[in-house]
């Protein structure tokens, strides 16, 4: 799968965690930055429907996600807040090895340039 994909599967077992109560001051807190419609729906589905005004205004992403963290905080979800840290962390954890691989595979193929012997 995906890192986007893994996100929002994220995203499902956060919704999971909110009480009702919780949805509407996630719904307050964010305001202008989604329409009113959106605010105004504290289901379930309606939380889904506001994360995924989130994704297309790009507020978040699969690669950010801090806005979402902040928000957590600000409303007291902690585990949830922790839930998107964790994640964060361990895809810059991946990344950076992502890049070390590459960073070695390029030293590897600089160093065969240098080694070749002219004929």
């Amino acid at each position: 799968m995906n890192e986007q994909f893994d996100f929002r599967a994220l995203l499902l077992r956060i919704q999971d965690l909110l009480s009702e109560n919780d949805r509407h001051r996630l719904h307050f807190l964010l305001g202008e930055d989604v329409p009113r419609y959106l605010r105004d729906d504290f289901s379930f589905s309606g939380t889904l429907r506001l994360l995924d005004s989130l994704f297309e205004k790009a507020f978040i992403s699969d690669q950010d996600c801090d806005y979402l963290i902040e928000a957590f905080n600000k409303i007291h979800c902690h585990d949830a807040m922790r839930q998107l840290q964790g994640y964060q962390q361990a895809r810059k954890q991946s990344n950076q090895r992502s890049f070390s691989l590459q960073d070695i595979l390029h030293r590897d193929s600089e160093d065969d340039k240098i080694c070749t012997p002219s004929l």
